[in-house]
């Protein structure tokens, strides 16, 4: 068996999944005895292991987990953002799934994430809608949007 470079001594092992096609290991591991006087450091005994969380998930059939979010939030600028993690924060108190974008996107950009994830509902921040307590609510299915106030977006959301 290879496993990346020949420092392993002894016991090595492999665990893998047929359900994962021909990249199939999903944890591997060994003794590997000599590699850190091999690196130049003391002659030392060790072990190790790696597992990969991606392919666990899929193993155990949640590779799809992330695509059940029933609410995006998106921002038209950057500096919303503190805004868009408190209603997010709000949003899961409610149980509601929820996320949003942690990469600087446009709003484009965090639409079509949105649109990929399965949401429902998009929640977009303006700045000129906040300063009215407004947010706008983007129903994906229907493709509509209407502006609404804050503090009715829980009960809409819900219906």
């Amino acid at each position: 068996m290879v496993r990346g470079l020949d420092y392993y001594t002894n016991t090595v092992f492999e665990v893998t999944s047929s359900g994962l096609g021909s990249q199939d290991a999903v944890g591997a591991g060994g003794r590997y005895n000599d590699l850190i006087r091999c690196l130049g450091g003391p002659s030392i005994t060790a072990i190790g292991f790696a597992l990969g969380i991606e392919r666990i998930m899929l193993v155990l059939g949640k590779g799809q987990a992330t695509k059940n979010i029933r609410v995006f939030v998106a921002t038209v600028d950057e500096s919303l953002k503190p805004q868009a993690v408190k209603l997010l924060h709000q949003l899961r108190a409610e149980g509601l799934s929820s996320d949003t974008g942690y990469i600087k996107k446009s709003l484009k950009g965090q639409l079509r994430y949105a649109q990929k994830e399965g949401a429902k509902f998009v929640v977009i921040l303006g700045e000129s809608e906040l300063k009215e307590g407004c947010l706008m609510l983007r129903d994906m299915d229907a493709a509509t949007q209407q502006k609404i106030k804050k503090q009715d977006l829980i009960s809409k959301i819900k219906r």
